[in-house]
């Protein structure tokens, strides 16, 4: 039986938030990268590398803000994650993340090297950022404490919220144009 399930390196980053106890080890690797399932199962998930700020990724500073930083001894731009909760990868290969600790809501554009991080849409501040998706320019995100979903373009510009008899939202999926 064939398996739809195409594997992307940006998922890897999901692994980076899991036990090493609750994964085995590949068999004959020297450096007992965890994998699931455990042997004598065929691997299917593997972990890659774990990213804890915007630079493991791969993100690009500008010349500025580099300069920026090493004056005032600030990392602008490449904080740490404080406590990140989920994950997801856009229609372009892009990595979505949420962070409940900073309540940001971030995107990684692997092409352009970008790393963008919002902490509201609009004047609406994030309270407890649980999910978000991304189709094209729009970002949808999930917050739990505020009981609604809201979606804002890349430049952080609210476009529409669903608050209407919701009161924990946790999740959203994107099927094609509809939301």
């Amino acid at each position: 039986m064939r398996s739809n399930v195409q594997f992307h390196p940006l998922l890897a980053l999901l692994l980076t938030w899991c036990s090493w106890a609750a994964f085995g080890t590949e068999a004959g690797t020297a450096n007992l990268m965890p994998v699931w399932p455990a042997a004598p199962e065929t691997p299917r998930i593997a972990f890659a590398r774990s990213i804890a700020q915007p630079a493991d990724a791969g993100a690009k500073q500008s010349s500025f803000r580099r300069m920026a930083n090493w004056i005032s001894g600030a990392r602008t731009g490449n904080e740490t994650f404080a406590k990140p909760f989920s994950v997801a990868v856009d229609d372009q290969g892009g990595l979505c993340l949420t962070d409940t600790g900073a309540n940001t809501v971030s995107w990684f554009s692997p092409r352009t090297k970008r790393w963008q991080r919002w902490d509201r849409a609009g004047d609406i501040r994030f309270s407890s950022p649980v999910a978000v998706a991304k189709k094209g320019a729009a970002l949808f995100v999930a917050d739990s404490a505020l009981g609604m979903v809201l979606a804002f373009d890349t430049d952080g510009k609210l476009r529409f919220r669903i608050d209407h008899d919701l009161e924990r939202a946790t999740g959203l999926a994107i099927s094609g144009d509809r939301r």
